[in-house]
């Protein structure tokens, strides 16, 4: 039975903009097994970046608690929530994020020197990592020579190259055209299903949400039970 690498229990969040104070999360549970790839939904103001923030250990929640893989990131100190970022989580961003002075190989391989990976090693991963998403070939190349789809096929490597145990993606596919989109979406899925890679991502994309093996529905900064009982009842339709 798949274990789970993500707990979220009842997390909280607010911010003050001038003398006006707004919640964002009002009381939030979530759980991520093993090897699930996950989809975060709602419409704009709903919570769900702030949320893939709090998890990503970017910002820290003002109550509940966020474990990743046992370890209660929330209490950590400054230093060791870095610690976790760089071990645990893998991150891939909808601009992309790659450094343009950088060959796709050398982006894939910069968070390994963050870990102090030895060389050696750092070489076969990156290999492995960008064969993993068919750019071997374009390894030598930088960001402004690749493709959109490329990029983030890059950026998918990054992240799998650290062996995280969880990785995030803020609207993976939304800079995308639809056959990129397809593409990255389907390589996602095929590394949840194949390599156990554990996947939690945001998106506003209806068709990226019927890829996910399970949609968590946000709504006015709390889980949108009514979605959630919907999908529980279609599963069991599907079941029978």
């Amino acid at each position: 039975m798949a274990k789970a690498v993500l707990k979220v229990e009842d997390v909280r969040k607010e911010f003050v903009l001038g003398s006006h104070r707004q919640t964002v999360l009002k009381g939030v549970n979530i759980e991520v097994l093993s090897g699930e790839f996950v989809a975060l939904a709602g419409p704009s103001g709903s919570g769900k970046s702030t949320l893939l923030n709090l998890i990503g250990c970017l910002d820290v929640p003002d109550g509940g608690s966020i474990e990743i893989d046992g370890v209660e990131v929330g209490r950590l100190s400054a230093k060791e929530q870095a610690r976790i970022r760089r071990e645990k989580i893998g991150f891939v961003f909808q601009n992309f994020n790659l450094l343009p002075v950088l060959t796709a190989a050398e982006n894939v391989e910069y968070p390994l020197t963050l870990l102090k990976v030895s060389a050696a090693e750092r070489k076969e991963r990156v290999r492995k990592a960008l064969d993993v998403v068919g750019l071997t070939e374009h390894m030598h190349k930088r960001p402004t020579e690749m493709s959109g789809g490329q990029q983030q096929r890059v950026a998918i490597a990054r992240a799998l190259v650290t062996e995280p145990t969880v990785i995030l993606a803020d609207e993976p596919t939304s800079h995308l055209d639809q056959e990129n989109s397809e593409i990255v979406v389907r390589l996602m899925q095929r590394l949840s299903r194949e390599e156990g890679v554990t996947f939690l991502f945001t998106t506003h994309d209806p068709g990226v949400m019927a890829e996910a093996s399970r949609v968590i529905r946000l709504r006015d900064g709390l889980i949108d039970a009514g979605a959630a009982s919907e999908a529980a009842a279609a599963s069991a339709v599907d079941g029978n």
